[in-house]
């Protein structure tokens, strides 16, 4: 073999190492739950009247929630973060939810916070997220006052729950199309779509729902274009709004206020 081809041999075998490394840690990469775990009823101006829970899973893995009630409403927003923080990260989300008259639940996927285990594969999010709606269930709260509120990764999340459960109302902030659209363009070069063990393909997912939709996007957002939210919007089925907001891509709560006429306005409405 000549030069040239033991060249080829060698470049070829860094690639052949390189794919199957970024394919075996994969989840290092995509999910990054804080090392430092908090107590959610412990951080400064969350009510201390929630409902701390596990919810048991079929394998033994447990799940973490906080549920926060509302004495004159049914009317409850399940809330799903993005692949960093905790819900004790999110705790801004409760002060959110009740200037709405909304209840809230919080949750951990597995290996963030307090649940147990590690996600494996993609539908590890969703099985943690079952379990979520099972306990809203148990809860008698009727499927139509629940709104999949999913940020971020969290939105992709949000999304397949909103397919399997369509009476719910949906609203997407801050998320993508699908997750390889937002990789780096040297790693979708040369990771072939096989490569993929998470795909949350967003959008694809999105054209099969009917409920009620509301995009929330950002034209400043440093991390998910603004364009992916206006895609996300344009491939919603009627009913639907597109709300655009100002910040970053972590900052909307920053904003909240003055937009919670329009996102009031939007939830209330039944059709």
């Amino acid at each position: 073999m000549g030069f040239l081809g033991k060249l080829i041999t060698i470049i070829f075998g860094v690639y052949v190492i390189a794919i199957t490394v970024l394919f075996f840690t994969q989840e290092s990469i995509i999910f990054h739950p804080p090392t430092l775990k908090r107590e959610i009823t412990n951080i400064d101006g969350v009510n201390p009247d929630g409902d701390v829970f596990l919810q048991t899973l079929a394998t033994g893995e447990e799940i973490s929630g906080y549920f926060v009630p509302q004495p004159h409403t049914q009317k409850t927003i399940m809330f799903f973060h993005g692949n960093a923080g905790d819900i004790s990260d999110n705790a801004g989300r409760i002060a959110m939810a009740e200037s709405m008259d909304y209840q809230i639940v919080l949750f951990d996927y597995r290996g963030y916070g307090f649940s147990t285990g590690r996600i494996r594969q993609e539908s590890d999010l969703y099985e943690d997220s079952e379990a979520i709606y099972e306990y809203l269930m148990e809860k008698g709260i009727p499927r139509k006052d629940i709104v999949f509120w999913g940020q971020s990764l969290g939105g992709a999340v949000a999304i397949e729950m909103a397919v399997r459960h369509p009476e719910a109302s949906l609203v997407i902030e801050s998320s993508f199309i699908d997750l390889p659209s937002i990789a780096p363009s040297w790693l979708k070069k040369i990771a072939p779509n096989f490569l993929w063990k998470y795909t949350f393909n967003s959008q694809k997912k999105l054209s099969q729902y009917t409920g009620n939709t509301l995009v929330i996007h950002s034209p400043e957002d440093e991390v998910i274009p603004f364009s992916m939210g206006k895609l996300l919007f344009d491939t919603a089925n009627k009913p639907k709004k597109f709300l655009e907001t100002e910040g970053t891509h972590n900052s909307f709560l920053q904003y909240f206020s003055a937009y919670q006429s329009a996102i009031e306005t939007f939830l209330r409405y039944q059709y």
